[in-house]
């Protein structure tokens, strides 16, 4: 039988490898300016990829937990749009690591909070 980490690991490696997929491989190519300036998104009103980058990323913190889940959600983060600027975009937004970075934090603090109960 499989561990409760072993899951959560093959769980995680499924869902970053979905996330790869749908935010890197399957986007279009387009290239605009080389780097969106901090808060954007914000400024303009875009509270649905707000949201969206927030939610996306809180599953990875839950599932790893702790100062390692926010960490590795930055890793990924950072890959996913170093990716888009090299292959796809020709932009890199830093807004998306900030809100991924939330969306961390807000898995980890779910997770430390469940576990409490």
């Amino acid at each position: 039988m499989l561990s409760k980490k072993c899951v959560r690991s093959i769980v995680l490696i499924v869902y970053v490898s979905v996330v790869f997929y749908l935010t890197v491989i399957k986007r279009q190519s387009y290239f605009e300016q080389a780097v969106k300036p901090p808060f954007w998104e914000l400024i303009n009103g875009y509270w649905t990829d707000i949201f969206l980058n927030m939610l996306l990323f809180v599953p990875v913190g839950f599932l790893i937990g702790g100062n390692k889940g926010l960490v590795i959600g930055i890793i990924i983060s950072c890959l996913i749009e170093t990716n888009q600027y090299f292959l796809h975009r020709g932009f890199c937004e830093i807004d998306d690591i900030i809100n991924n970075t939330i969306g961390a934090a807000i898995g980890v603090c779910v997770r430390k909070r469940t576990k409490s109960l």
